[in-house]
């Protein structure tokens, strides 16, 4: 959590949208995405979290945008528009959403699997069994709690 929390403080310093998407992209993995980006679960996990059951499907459809952005920022094919600034925007807003709720005690321990838990429970997942990061990347010092989320 203050990993990402960094991050995110990180994003909040950068100049242009285009310089804080990946520290918002940085902070949302380190907390949703234990098993590595190749999984392709940050949108989805990120969208259950942060999004009411019927928007779940367009945040998560913005979320992956976010990711696909960061790619040709990254090659040099980024178009600069304000498009592109409001995905931005939207991405670093639910980033921020999902920090303040760690923060303030809405959220605890592992909310990667509580994602997965809203996912099935919503029907819109499959029972996946979540892969174990590896243990250069486990946050064993991070206490497992019961988790809740609240509204």
């Amino acid at each position: 959590l203050g990993w990402a929390l960094a991050r995110f403080e990180m994003a909040a310093e950068r100049a242009t949208p285009f310089e804080a998407l990946t520290d918002c992209l940085l902070a949302a993995r380190a907390l949703l995405e234990p098993e590595g980006p190749g999984a392709g679960r940050l949108a989805d996990r990120l969208a259950a979290i942060c999004a009411a059951p019927d928007h779940r499907a367009r945040v998560s459809g913005r979320i992956a945008e976010a990711q696909r952005l960061e790619r040709q920022v990254a090659s040099g094919t980024a178009p600069s528009d304000q498009e592109s600034d409001e995905l931005v925007s939207e991405l670093c807003e639910n980033v921020r959403a999902l920090l303040r709720d760690m923060l303030c005690g809405h959220l605890e321990g592992d909310v990667s699997a509580l994602a997965d838990q809203l996912l099935v429970q919503a029907g819109t997942a499959a029972v996946v069994p979540p892969v174990p990061a590896p243990a250069s990347q486990a946050l064993s010092d991070q206490p497992t709690a019961e988790l809740a989320a609240t509204g």
